[in-house]
């Protein structure tokens, strides 16, 4: 199964991204559907916050449920970023890839004409998440 969908490059888009993500509730378990959306709405925030577009101001989402994982993709046409350096006072933000990278089983960006960020999760791995 595969979705895919695009928001406005705004403050809305985070929320709209893991309100999106309802339609996959009974194709995943909840528990990782739980960590699915705090994946996606931390790439999501990042594409808000960091992308500094010139192109399209938008963000591109795409999630493909396979037999054993969950695969996303963020889209933005930003300048990406450079790893491991941080924009702004060290107060502000700046956990979103940490998060990402301790749900996530891998992730990783790839930067051509515009920067993807991607996330896997296990299907078969106990979800990270806990919901109050």
């Amino acid at each position: 199964m595969e979705i895919s969908t695009r928001f406005a490059l705004n403050a809305r888009a985070p929320g709209a991204a893991r309100h999106w993500l309802d339609q996959l509730a009974g194709v995943l378990p909840g528990g990782r559907l739980d960590d699915l959306r705090l994946v996606v709405s931390e790439l999501v925030t990042n594409s808000v916050i960091h992308s500094d577009s010139p192109g399209p101001d938008r963000v591109d989402v795409k999630v493909q449920v396979l037999p054993d994982r969950v695969h996303v993709e963020v889209v933005d046409f930003g300048r990406g970023f450079v790893a491991g350096v941080k924009r702004g006072p060290p107060d502000e933000g700046g956990r979103g890839l940490a998060i990402v990278q301790g749900i996530a089983d891998r992730w990783g960006a790839e930067r051509y004409r515009e920067t993807m960020v991607w996330a896997e999760l296990s299907l078969h791995r106990s979800p990270t998440t806990t919901v109050a």
